[in-house]
């Protein structure tokens, strides 16, 4: 059977901390490199760029299932009075076909959730995280 090579999103399913995670319904996230220019003694032209961090941060869509308990419910943050006890979380994303690695956040942390309900749609909300490490089929 042949495949397509682009990867459609409803090909991509949604695993975090070893489980699937079935109310994802988009996912976004952003790799930024930034860089700052040395100035070299007696130069006010840049010699070169050096690297400064690696920094990961992406957002999910998601809905909210009756009695499910949102993302406290699914470990992803710790209520109120557990906040100090927080775990990171591994957020990874796969191939539905093949069960390649398209994204994988080792060690990430959910820092805001956002959800909204209008009548007569259901209730979706978002949530942001950070990471520390990531591998995709390239490595």
């Amino acid at each position: 059977m042949a495949y397509a090579k682009t990867i459609a999103g409803a090909r991509l399913k949604m695993v975090i901390n070893g489980d699937f995670y079935g109310v994802c319904t988009g996912v976004r996230w952003n790799i930024a490199t930034p860089g700052r220019p040395a100035i070299g003694i007696d130069d006010s032209s840049p010699q070169e760029i050096i690297p400064t961090t690696y920094q990961l941060q992406g957002e999910l869509d998601v809905l909210r299932l009756t009695s499910d308990g949102g993302l406290e419910g699914a470990g992803l943050i710790g209520f109120e009075d557990e906040l100090l006890l927080q775990k990171y979380n591994r957020i990874q994303l796969l191939d539905r076909l093949s069960d390649n690695i398209v994204a994988d956040f080792v060690t990430s942390w959910v820092d805001n959730q956002r959800w909204a309900a209008q009548p007569r749609q259901v209730l979706a909300g978002s949530f942001s995280f950070q990471a520390i490490g990531f591998i995709n089929e390239a490595r």
